[in-house]
């Protein structure tokens, strides 16, 4: 449907390159082309080179109180219940909150306009779990999380963050939507560009 994560490179970067952070945050689709311009290998041994970097997208940090998860625009041309069967696609039965919004929260909030401000303006009055703040993505702006790193104050080396990442997201770490298997190299979670 559209972006959902951050690249998992362009996350252990940001962990152990606080300058690389800011620019992230700053000016998320320069400093990603910036990273994927010297033909980064990724974790699972593949280039990690962006082909297709929206300029819309901007890059959130989570805090050590806040988490923040995307809610993405309504698709256009797409029936309710084509909305719904293509989230349950993408997000499957993930109800963690770990990654992404659950398929059914998403869906209500892409089909239903007074449960999409219930879910903006209260989170908890919508099931959401104390901590998790939900940003609307835009036709100008595109939301993708930054999580924030679980080394504290220490900067980690690269070689660390990505063995930690590795294990977190499996083989495949270069992936950007965890739990889902539709995702592509290029960022994208949609079936124009399947992996």
């Amino acid at each position: 449907m559209e972006w959902t994560q951050l690249p998992s490179w362009a996350i252990a970067r940001a962990w152990v390159d606080p300058e690389y952070a800011t620019r992230l945050l700053a000016d998320t689709p320069q400093a990603l082309h910036e990273h994927s311009a010297g033909a980064h290998e990724a974790l699972d041994g593949t280039e990690g080179l962006l082909h297709h970097v929206p300029s819309s997208l901007q890059a959130i940090a989570d805090t050590s109180d806040v988490r923040h998860l995307p809610l993405p625009q309504r698709p256009s041309g797409l029936s309710d219940a084509e909305i719904i069967e293509q989230l349950r696609e993408e997000i499957g039965d993930d109800e963690s909150f770990e990654w992404v919004l659950p398929a059914e929260i998403v869906g209500r909030a892409l089909t239903d306009e007074e449960y999409r401000r219930t879910l903006l303006n209260d989170p908890a009055s919508a099931s959401v779990p104390e901590g998790i703040k939900i940003v609307a993505n835009s036709a100008k702006t595109q939301w993708v999380t930054l999580q924030r790193s679980p080394y504290d104050d220490a900067l980690p080396t690269l070689e660390e963050v990505e063995l930690r990442i590795k294990q977190k997201w499996g083989a495949d770490a270069s992936g950007l939507c965890p739990e889902t298997t539709n995702c592509c190299r290029s960022g994208t979670c949609d079936d124009d560009n399947p992996e």
